[in-house]
């Protein structure tokens, strides 16, 4: 978190890239733990890791948009 706080601070995008880095990180851990128990012979509701999945994607999606944003800003800046 301490890596997205400093772009926070270099991109001035606010506490933004905490939260999605928060929430990236529990996506994965979720996905990961599931799968996990899947392997040791428990049974998962398969929706349930469908939709983290979902999510993820969603996530890794929405982080490449945001970082074309914050480069544009970025150059936009320096334009001026």
């Amino acid at each position: 978190m301490l890596i997205a706080h400093a772009l926070d601070l270099v991109f001035y995008t606010n506490t933004v890239v905490q939260w999605f880095m928060l929430t990236f990180i529990i996506v994965r851990d979720s996905i990961s733990v599931l799968e996990n128990l899947q392997k040791l012979g428990y049974e998962v509701p398969e929706f349930i890791l469908r939709y983290l999945k979902v999510a993820d994607e969603e996530l890794k999606d929405r982080a490449d948009r945001m970082i074309d944003d914050i480069e544009a800003r970025r150059t936009a800046r320096k334009r001026k």
